[in-house]
């Protein structure tokens, strides 16, 4: 709390306690005239705090809380304030002064006093995010980090409109932020940011919903950067993919190519077509190991089933269901197995025939017959199912190409049944087997020969041939066998392309480096010394270039080493045909320049021909002379006229007066309109500045010789004595104004406590141990200081502040304290009149800020004393010698940079360059 807050308050409660008094007393003991000032001053704050906090009130209604904290804690405090002046007997209070006709007070509003605490108990639920918010500012938060503050501020403060404005600017700013850090991440393909920022797009917290149109683009360039990348992944895969390939590795591949699928999908369809081209045969070889293994599988499965049918003993058509199902796949069944099979298919039989037996055995006689008849009607339509059955299995398999099981079937019939064969019924399936086994057999001849010139076309590095071979062959092929051969070929043939492919890029890369070698190696200078050589051996080498440029049997990637040779043999041209621009240039300006000399000391017809040179020759070599040298024939004018105005300045750079400050000022501003783009417009500028501060530095002194003359004359400062007891060394500064009473032996004085001269006490010290009264060392303090400023001079600017500071650190003999507070009121002036050391000022004015309000007059007062100490320690730190000196040092400075500004320069000629640009002459 500052000191004004202590000393209403306090006042206010003084007022309190003799009001109350006033209550006590008699009608008829009360004194009018001694009560008016009382009543007056205690009317005066009762209508001050009702005013502040009415207009606490009217932020609080607006949802102004933070406002209504800071304007009800601003000193003094309004809420200690309405309590110091709280009085239980405010009505008979406010009836005597009416009686005695004393200036009542109004009603305090403490209805609003019950307001501001509802107000004080939501602003300190805010507390915590509004200290945030404060250091987020403070920092210089990104807006990322501050907007979630706002917003939370914002959902617990709905009544205050201040956070929906300022989180409205603020998601505006963010909007921004956003659009360009999406640019720049997608220029760099940043693709976490562009997440990140689509993530925060897409937060629910948005007052607004953010543009579609924006999270639509940061969306897309997410897309963009993602499917780069999972394509770049893809490439990497590609080498892996034909290393397990080549290596014939299953297990490796089919995990290579469930990765591959993953990031296949993750393109939604937009796989390159030059990286599907160089995976598919990988993948088609391994969709084929994996077919032949569930193949296998499945054939397994079905040995298994028959096994278990054979080992339970199954009925004859389930067993014979199970066998159908193991052989119908056309693979060679366990032969084991196979006859375990033949042998339960005899146990049924001779099962059944047991059974039939059992059943004539019990007919009778007489049905004997009837049985023979119905045996030979079985047998017919046995045999008739038999033949159907194998019409049937032979007849599929043969529909569905599988050869071997077809063959399989017929055989196995012919070796149960050979009289079946010669049904009709089986004719036209032989005739068809007979036909598919000779097709079986032209076709295996020409798989094999086809797979004979692959491999002959390999062996001799026709890869053409290899290729039209093994595609017939791979027409031709039927069997995993088969296909197993032409994976290995196709993989040794991919081996062999790649070493072919390798040696070929070598090739092309040591011919693209050493072209590029040779291109780095011709220097552009050297057309300077043959123009005709240099163009002939750039002829050959983009000749050279062109050729590589065109081959189309490189790796495409390769073709990236020609870009440098590309550029520079680009630039060896541009340089040449500029060369050859430049010297006809040259000899047309030769000519133009042979009359340039003699109107070098014209320079008007010298700045006008100038002219005609930079429009004919806009591109010439000497352009950039020409514009400097027409810039200095036009800036003749202005430094003549800059010389005759600065010229009689130059023995006093610095003004004599205030007056002489202005006028130079004023007349420099004048040059300045007449000519604004001179050499020595921007010195001009700074000297007028240091004119101007001289002349405000002048302007402000009065006003600040009669606030210090002011605070000089304080009775504190001016009027106070001392005296001394010399039994502790205890200083007392005596009241002005009060008697000093003589009681014998005992002196009774009337001490200061406080820095208020008005409030004092008596003490009674021994005649013998007293040493004065006498005038205060500030007293005399104030006398030196009234001296100097009564003998001011204008020379001492801009350091008088400076040095008056420093007389006042300099009086050891008055309290640091006091020393201390007078500084903090002279330094500011010194921080803004003094040049050089204004940093170093402003520091101390800075360190000065902490001390603190304590009763440095009372010598018995603890806090007093310690505060002196810091206070001497902090006075011993300021060197004013060297803070004087920089700023003698700053002055000087700017004095020499004034005297070598106003140093004038004659024009003796102009410098002219040869022909061949290689020397100067003057003309």
């Amino acid at each position: 709390m500052t000191t004004t807050a202590v000393t209403t308050v306090g006042r206010a409660r003084q007022l309190v306690q003799r009001i109350e008094h006033a209550l006590r007393t008699p009608r008829h003991n009360l004194d009018r005239d001694a009560l008016e000032p009382v009543a007056r001053e205690y009317a005066e704050l009762c209508t001050l705090v009702s005013e502040r906090l009415a207009r606490c009130q009217e932020f609080a209604l607006r949802g102004l809380h933070a406002e209504v904290v800071a304007l009800c804690e601003a000193s003094p405090d309004a809420l200690e304030l309405l309590a110091a002046l709280d009085i239980p007997a405010l009505d008979d209070w406010i009836a005597l002064c009416h009686e005695l006709g004393l200036p009542a007070p109004t009603p305090l509003p403490l209805e609003a006093a019950e307001l501001l605490n509802d107000t004080y108990a939501r602003h300190e639920a805010l507390r915590k995010l509004l200290d945030l918010q404060r250091r987020l500012v403070l920092a210089r938060a990104p807006l990322a980090r501050r907007l979630p503050v706002l917003r939370a501020l914002a959902a617990r403060d709905p009544e205050n409109p201040h956070w929906a404005r300022l989180l409205a600017s603020h998601e505006t700013a963010r909007l921004e932020e956003i659009r360009a850090s999406a640019q720049r991440a997608a220029a760099s393909d940043d693709l976490e940011t562009l997440e990140a920022l689509l993530r925060e797009l897409e937060d629910e917290g948005w007052r607004e919903r953010p543009p579609a149109a924006l999270q639509k683009q940061i969306a897309n360039a997410c897309r963009r950067v993602r499917d780069a990348r999972t394509v770049a992944e893809l490439e990497a895969l590609l080498p892996e993919i034909e290393d397990a390939f080549g290596a014939m590795d299953l297990e490796q591949l089919a995990q290579l190519h469930d990765r591959w699928q993953a990031l296949a999908d993750a393109l939604e369809g937009a796989l390159p077509g030059e990286l599907a081209e160089r995976s598919r045969t990988a993948f088609s070889w391994l969709e084929a190991q994996r077919a032949e293994a569930e193949r296998q599988r499945t054939f397994e499965q079905a040995s298994e089933a028959l096994r278990r049918a054979i080992e339970t003993d199954a009925p004859e058509p389930e067993l014979r269901q199970r066998y159908l199902e193991a052989t119908r796949l056309g693979l060679e069944l366990d032969p084991a197995l196979e006859r375990r099979y033949r042998e339960r298919l005899e146990v049924h039989a001779l099962r059944q025939r047991r059974n039939r037996r059992n059943r004539t055995i019990v007919l009778t006689a007489a049905a004997l017959a009837l049985a023979g008849a119905l045996v030979l009607i079985a047998r017919d339509r046995l045999r008739a199912r038999r033949i159907e059955q194998a019409a049937s299995h032979i007849g599929a398999a043969l529909d569905q190409n599988r050869l071997e099981e077809a063959s399989g079937l017929w055989e196995q019939l012919a070796r149960r049944d050979p009289a079946l064969l010669a049904a009709p019924e089986l004719a036209g399936l032989e005739k068809r087997l007979a036909q598919a086994q000779e097709a079986e057999r032209a076709r295996r001849k020409r798989f094999q020969a086809a797979l004979e010139r692959a491999h002959a076309a390999l062996e001799r590095g026709a890869f053409a041939a290899t290729h039209e071979a093994l595609q017939a062959a791979r027409d031709a092929a039927r069997t995993d066998t088969e296909q197993q051969a032409l994976a290995a070929l196709g993989t040794q043939l991919a081996a062999a392309e790649q070493r072919r492919q390798r040696g070929i890029d070598e090739r092309f890369e040591r011919d693209a480096r050493a072209l590029l070698d040779e291109i780095l190696a011709l220097e552009p200078a050297t057309m300077e010394r043959d123009m005709e050589r240099f163009s002939a051996r750039l002829q050959a080498l983009r000749r050279r270039h062109a050729a590589l440029a065109t081959r189309r049997d490189v790796s495409p990637e390769l073709h990236k080493l020609l870009e440098p040779a590309r550029l520079r043999l680009e630039a060896l041209a541009k340089a040449r045909e500029d060369r050859i621009a430049r010297r006809k240039a040259d000899e047309a300006e030769r000519i133009a320049l042979q009359n340039l000399p003699r109107l070098a000391h014209d320079a008007e017809r010298y700045a006008e021909a100038l002219q005609q040179l930079l429009e004919r020759y806009p591109d010439s070599g000497r352009a950039d002379a020409f514009r400097a040298a027409l810039a200095n024939a036009r800036a003749w004018k202005a430094a003549q006229a800059w010389f005759r105005l600065v010229g009689p300045w130059a023995d006093m750079p610095l003004p004599p007066s205030v007056a002489s400050a202005e006028q130079r000022a004023e007349a420099l501003e004048r040059y300045l309109q007449a000519y604004p783009k001179t050499p020595w417009a921007q010195p001009a500028r700074e000297i007028v500045a240091y004119y101007r501060r001289l002349a405000e530095i002048a302007a402000r002194r009065l006003e600040r010789f009669a606030a210090v003359r002011k605070l000089l004359n304080l009775p504190l400062l001016a009027s106070v004595e001392i005296v001394t007891d010399k039994g502790n060394g205890k200083r007392y500064y005596l009241a002005p104004r009060q008697p000093v009473f003589d009681q014998g032996d005992r002196l009774s004085l009337p001490v200061l406590r406080s820095t208020n001269v008005e409030k004092w006490e008596r003490i009674r010290l021994p005649k013998d141990r007293i040493e004065g009264p006498a005038p205060s060392p500030q007293a005399r303090l104030a006398g030196r200081l009234h001296q100097r400023l009564d003998l001011y001079r204008p020379d001492e600017e801009p350091r008088f502040w400076l040095r008056f500071a420093k007389e006042v650190a300099a009086a050891h003999d008055v309290d640091p304290v006091l020393r201390a507070a007078l500084l903090a009121r002279v330094l500011p002036y010194a921080v803004e009149d003094t040049w050089g050391a204004e940093q170093q000022v402003a520091e101390w004015v800075a360190r000065l800020q902490d001390r603190k309000v304590v009763p440095w007059v009372d010598p018995d007062d603890l806090e007093a004393r310690l505060e002196r100490e810091r206070m001497e320690t902090l006075l011993a730190s300021f060197d004013f010698d060297a803070a004087l000196a920089r700023s003698e040092a700053a002055r000087r400075r700017v004095e020499q940079r004034m005297r070598e500004l106003f140093v004038h320069v004659l024009r003796h000629g102009v410098l002219m360059r040869s022909d061949d640009l290689r020397s100067w002459h003057v003309a």
